[in-house]
């Protein structure tokens, strides 16, 4: 059983999460949710859970490009700096779709040479710095991974 329908029907019983109505568009889903999906996904695949959230994380940078939330990611600058910058503006405007919407907060110590250091908090108690890692991971310059 690898990463296929199989694996995903015993995902879905382990964490006790329906297909068709744990997963809705516009939805703030709890954090009780998550960590149920991401435990069994962990469970199911032999996978650490900090491998898994910085595998999301990976996936949901990439969804949004294939999506065309790239045009939207683009609007908040043309370098990282500016990005990073922008990135709570991003979030605000997201709470208007998403209601109840718990988004982190980014800042930037761009003073380190040729580096960045991202600082960020959350209000949410989950442990969001795997994702983050994995949104984050490669991508060097462009906020859109080119």
């Amino acid at each position: 059983m690898k990463f296929g329908n199989e694996a995903w029907d015993v995902i879905l019983k382990k964490s006790q999460l329906d297909e068709h109505d744990s997963f809705l568009m516009f939805t703030r889903y709890d954090d009780t949710q998550t960590f149920s999906l991401v435990g069994a996904v962990s469970d199911t695949l032999g996978v650490p859970v900090e491998a898994v959230l910085e595998i999301f994380g990976e996936f949901f940078f990439d969804y949004c490009l294939r999506h065309g939330y790239d045009k939207m990611l683009r609007t908040l600058g043309s370098d990282i700096k500016s990005f990073i910058q922008n990135l709570d503006s991003l979030h605000s405007l997201l709470a208007l779709s998403y209601k109840g919407i718990s988004a982190p907060s980014f800042s930037g110590d761009y003073q380190v040479r040729q580096n960045i250091v991202v600082s960020w908090g959350w209000r949410r108690r989950s442990d969001g710095k795997r994702g983050l890692q994995g949104l984050w991971g490669n991508r060097q310059s462009n906020p859109d991974g080119r």
